[in-house]
């Protein structure tokens, strides 16, 4: 039994079908995600505490200067951050990008976490078709995905993504439990998010049973 609680961190670029994907698996396995902090809009399709909890830029800042921050990030102008204080007992998914992931492997003592990467990996044409259908104008995600590029590209090229079969699994837990780089699961959700979600699933699931949480 691991004595660390284990957070799945989800990380992919934008539209690749993150939220979708963890809030079925949040339904199915009764687990909370850490709901960020975000100054950016609301979008139409959000809600406010579900997706992120929506403040406003000053807000923002004085959360940043007093409170124990998990991680934080920031795009197009946008800051994004978590507290410490957001990680209650019931949360298992952590939807976070690459420079967050490094800083939870970094303190993941102090915190008393095991970080276990799931990337879900979509096309560019597909990520674009998603993102236009959630409102989202062209400019805003143009600028998003190439803010994206570099950040993720080096997470790609510097990742080691383990095969989820769980029936030979001799390598796994010691890649995850000891391995310093970006091991992460890799999860493609390109079509319908039928199979990625069965897979995803498949992950939580064998990671769970391991450590018997």
């Amino acid at each position: 039994m691991c004595s660390k609680r284990v957070l799945f961190c989800i990380a992919g670029r934008s539209g690749a079908g993150k939220d979708t994907l963890v809030r079925a698996a949040e339904k199915e396995f009764g687990f909370k995600s850490v709901c960020s902090f975000t100054d950016r809009p609301i979008r139409e399709s959000e809600v406010d505490g579900r997706e992120h909890y929506f403040v406003s830029k000053e807000e923002m800042t004085e959360i940043l200067d007093t409170q124990h921050v998990l991680a934080k990030t920031e795009i197009n102008g946008h800051r994004y951050c978590a507290t410490v204080e957001s990680l209650e007992d019931d949360v298992k998914f952590y939807i976070i990008d690459p420079k967050g992931i490094e800083y939870i492997r970094k303190n993941s003592d102090e915190l008393g976490i095991l970080p276990v990467v799931i990337y879900i990996k979509t096309s560019n044409e597909q990520r674009g078709i998603r993102v236009k259908k959630r409102g989202d104008d062209y400019t805003t995600y143009k600028d998003r995905f190439l803010a994206e590029d570099e950040q993720f590209s080096h997470f790609e090229n510097f990742a080691d993504f383990l095969i989820y079969d769980f029936s030979d699994t001799s390598d796994i837990w010691e890649y995850l439990e000891n391995n310093k780089r970006s091991t992460a699961f890799s999860v493609f959700n390109n079509c319908g998010v039928e199979y990625a979600s069965m897979l995803f699933s498949e992950i939580v699931k064998g990671v769970l049973e391991h450590y018997k949480q």
